[in-house]
């Protein structure tokens, strides 16, 4: 298992470094920028819910789909995308997708490992999701202007921060390194939401030495707090994570 595992994982380091940009960035044409095709993916993520008490974790898993192989670290965006919307506000601390095997039923024992290894940490929740379409809609429920967020005398200002996690150093499958994850403050603006994200993931790219990353992202802060306990929690939750290094960035798109 541990050298099917590591394959996977040399298949997927070459993969990323061929992924399509975030939307609205400039396309990667670096080493591997030509792979073509199409491969089959699965994902795995988790969901760490705080509130009173202990955190609740919530395992997510795939079945096997299609994806361009050159789209990789898309993928993974819009995987990470998804789960975030699953439990808004609360912290992703796993979002990976893999190859998966052709054999159906290599698929389903590769999945039902997974669902193993998490079984006592989380509750396990199978998805049916896929790559592509179906995704869009979870982005756009993150997009939705709040009309009591009262954030700025502007109208059309709303509130914001912003995540990006490096997690070159963090290996999902053993649970074991370290997730950096930089964070803004909370902030107004009337930047267009797409050009915002995309802003945000060029600064830290340029600011921080390009850390590898599948999931930066600006989350609009809602609530009749102006987003101050959205904000407030998602810090909180990062800095209780003993897999995260949280960065404060003081950016304010």
């Amino acid at each position: 298992m541990r050298v099917v595992a590591l394959a996977a994982s040399l298949i997927w380091a070459s993969l990323i470094a061929g992924g399509a940009a975030y939307a609205g960035e400039t396309a990667y044409t670096g080493p591997g920028a030509n792979i073509t095709g199409a491969g089959l993916y699965s994902c795995i993520g988790m969901i760490s819910v705080s509130g009173q008490g202990q955190a609740k974790n919530y395992f997510y898993s795939t079945g096997a789909f299609p994806a361009p192989r050159a789209q990789a670290q898309r993928l993974e965006n819009q995987w990470h995308n998804y789960l975030q919307s699953q439990k808004a506000g609360q912290l992703v601390s796993l979002a990976s997708c893999y190859p998966a095997v052709p054999d159906p039923a290599k698929q389903a024992a590769n999945r039902q490992s997974w669902k193993d290894k998490y079984k006592s940490q989380a509750t396990i929740i199978d998805t049916d999701w896929k790559y592509g379409a179906a995704s869009a809609a979870a982005t756009t429920l993150a997009q939705q202007p709040n009309a009591n967020a009262g954030v700025s005398s502007n109208p059309n200002a709303h509130n914001y921060f912003c995540i990006f996690d490096d997690r070159s150093a963090f290996e999902p499958r053993s649970g074991q390194g370290t997730i950096v994850r930089y964070m803004s403050g909370l902030f107004s603006s009337t930047n267009n939401f797409a050009n915002l994200g995309n802003e945000w993931s060029l600064y830290i790219r340029a600011t921080y030495h390009q850390p590898i990353t599948s999931s930066g992202t600006c989350i609009l802060a809602v609530g009749d707090d102006n987003g101050q306990g959205l904000y407030a929690n998602n810090k909180k939750i990062a800095e209780a994570n003993k897999h995260m290094k949280l960065v404060n960035v003081d950016w304010k798109g």
